[in-house]
């Protein structure tokens, strides 16, 4: 509402001072500040929509920001358990061949428990990974639609000046 007043206010009193200086009659003074505010009104609702829009993308910025934590936080228990998963898989199949009177140290035993540690560490680094990118897509819409609404705002003020300014010069043609 303060941007309106003041958009009015101000076009209208440039409006009053172009159509002095150009010399018109009261009537004509008058048409051109009543244009000149609305023009001014005009331009301050624009900015205040934008202002408007911008806190909200602010909101929504956050509300992704949240959830990229939150996806970290997952994967990185989902990774734990996959650890703790992959610890009692090798601890059985270490028992079963123990109790089978395999030696654990060495040969194809010893290959097969290393093997299935691996295989569990590189799925544990791939769900931590995927949580990464899944956290980085929130982030890169949080950014961008920060950038997006601060981009409309300064937008709407531009255009806010040159509605007033086109008013006002359209007064000194009239």
């Amino acid at each position: 509402m303060c941007y309106v007043l003041a958009g009015a206010a101000l076009a209208g009193a440039m409006g009053y001072g172009t159509a002095a200086y150009a010399g018109l009659s009261t009537a004509a003074t008058v048409a051109a500040v009543a244009s000149a505010a609305a023009a001014g009104a005009s331009a301050g609702s624009g900015v205040e929509a934008a202002k408007y829009n911008e806190k909200v993308a602010k909101l929504n910025a956050n509300e992704l920001e949240n959830k990229a934590n939150t996806e970290r936080k997952v994967g990185a228990i989902e990774a734990g358990n996959k650890t703790v998963e992959t610890r009692q898989r090798t601890s059985r199949a270490a028992a079963q061949l123990g109790a089978g009177g395999l030696s654990l140290s060495t040969g194809t035993s010893a290959d097969l428990l290393a093997q299935n540690e691996e295989m569990g560490a590189v799925d544990s680094l791939t769900i931590l990974n995927n949580s990464s990118r899944k956290a980085l897509g929130y982030e890169t819409k949080a950014s961008n639609l920060i950038s997006q609404a601060k981009s409309a705002t300064k937008q709407a003020y531009i255009r806010g000046g040159t509605s007033i300014l086109g008013s006002v010069a359209s007064v000194g043609m009239i």
